[in-house]
């Protein structure tokens, strides 16, 4: 199948006999008198036709343009992972050679594993016949353990060690912070700081922050505000209103979420047009868009669970951002952002609105779209914003 640059982004194109060309997207699999071509890649991991998250944002058709890229760092901001230094690591679904950790990367919590399922649905090893499949099956990964209790990092030594080592190899990175609430601004030194961390590094860094599970605006900051004592407000996803590279990520739930859609699954395809804002997820003006949550991945046990939370929604976003990283790396965090709110489905009312933020993101039309800045800019910006998917 071939490929070529039209109304601004990537479509596949087919040339009949006489000549004539058919430009589609969205296409699944074509039929023919001599069989079918299949458009979407399929891993043989157990749990892939449940992954509905991977399904809903149309990941399996970004990944025939690329499956990650070793020159884009993925970095979890999170619980960290079981780590293979306590040789406790049946959980880990993830080529270890991909991994970047230390001793203070262990996750010590007495849960399924927070960071695991986070790095799971970002990263899980696929084609291997076990578990789930990650979004991103190539790119190095990154461990930070910001929720430790013993031996800490903070989220500003953290950021600011990542920065570092991307900068001398040359890296592109996307955290996912699975972190809510205002304490996170000032981890590590003060809010300033962090700021200019974010700002200073806008060239080769893009942050997917949890919006929270608070069900509240992210903008309330009142320290009486119930969910702000809870520790569930927007906190660092706030920042999407003065930073472009922070993606403040909102959740979306179908009507179930055991992994069954009823008449909204079919062939391993799902309708968007089924999901919801999750009830708990947080809403407002600040938020950039929403992912899915519920999503299967693989806690420290080595068991599938179904990770939900805007915690989930989350690596949904850091994965699929990665991918678009991966096939343009010319791209600032700034213009990856621009590119996952122009391509992103539209939800409830008609343009952006508080609920939905841009709209559910969408990892197709998102690398289609950067891939097409990267093959010919000139051509590809004839068409800008939301005109490019008319």
């Amino acid at each position: 199948m071939n490929q070529a640059i039209f109304g601004g982004t990537a479509c596949d194109y087919l040339t009949l006999r006489d000549g004539r060309e058919i430009y589609f997207q969205g296409i699944e699999f074509l039929n023919f008198a001599n069989g079918r071509l299949n458009l979407m890649v399929q891993p043989n991991d157990p749990y892939f036709n449940r992954q509905w998250n991977l399904h809903v944002s149309d990941v399996p058709s970004a990944w025939r343009f690329t499956q990650g890229a070793s020159d884009v760092l993925l970095v979890s901001l999170d619980s960290g992972v079981v780590t293979t230094l306590t040789n406790r690591n049946r959980g880990i679904d993830v080529d270890p050679t991909r991994l970047r950790l230390d001793a203070r990367d262990d996750d010590d919590s007495n849960d399924n594993g927070h960071g695991q399922q986070a790095v799971s649905v970002m990263s899980s090893a696929a084609n291997n016949g076990r578990g789930v499949a990650g979004i991103n099956w190539h790119s190095p990964v990154e461990i930070h353990d910001v929720y430790s209790r013993s031996d800490r990092v903070t989220l500003q030594q953290a950021v600011s060690s990542t920065i570092t080592y991307a900068r001398r190899n040359n890296l592109r990175v996307v955290f996912q912070g699975g972190i809510q609430g205002e304490y996170w601004l000032t981890d590590g030194g003060t809010r300033a700081r962090l700021e200019r961390l974010i700002r200073n590094n806008s060239d080769i860094a893009v942050f997917a922050i949890a919006a929270g599970n608070g069900n509240v605006n992210i903008d309330v900051t009142n320290p009486n505000h119930p969910s702000v004592r809870r520790g569930e407000s927007g906190g660092v996803a706030r920042l999407h209103t003065t930073h472009d590279n922070v993606i403040a990520v909102g959740a979306v739930e179908n009507h179930h979420a055991d992994g069954t859609w009823a008449n909204t699954w079919q062939r391993g395809l799902m309708n968007a047009g089924q999901v919801r804002r999750a009830e708990y997820s947080n809403y407002g003006q600040s938020l950039t868009l929403v992912a899915a949550t519920d999503s299967p991945a693989v806690d420290r046990y080595g068991r599938v669970n179904y990770f939900n939370g805007t915690s989930a929604a989350n690596p949904n976003v850091a994965g699929i951002t990665s991918l678009v990283w991966s096939v343009n790396s010319a791209l600032s965090g700034g213009e990856i952002r621009q590119i996952l709110t122009d391509t992103a489905m539209d939800l409830g009312q008609p343009g952006r609105d508080n609920a939905f933020g841009h709209g559910l993101i969408n990892a197709d039309a998102a690398v289609r779209r950067a891939w097409a800045l990267n093959r010919n800019q000139d051509l590809a910006n004839l068409h800008t914003g939301s005109s490019i998917l008319a």
